[in-house]
């Protein structure tokens, strides 16, 4: 795939504010949301959504309310801590 094939794709997938800069292509969903990018490499494209997150939940003191769903996935997790 070119660089604009994968623009268009990406164009037509909903993205807007299309932008490409030396072999990175970046976009976003919406003007506020993150920045989305694809990579070009030798195996072809990686697609990167960059997201800060934190490997474990922060430790709370006990007793205390940890999740307002009791079955969210961290807490499955923290089962087998």
């Amino acid at each position: 795939m070119t660089p604009q094939d994968v623009a268009e794709a990406l164009r037509a997938a909903g993205f807007c504010g299309i932008e490409a800069e030396g072999g990175v292509i970046y976009a976003r969903v919406a003007p506020q949301a993150p920045e989305f990018r694809a990579e070009q490499g030798a195996a072809g494209w990686r697609l990167v959504l960059p997201w800060n997150i934190s490997p474990r939940p922060p430790r709370w003191p006990r007793g205390t309310r940890r999740w307002a769903a009791p079955g969210c996935r961290w807490c499955r997790a923290r089962r087998s801590w």
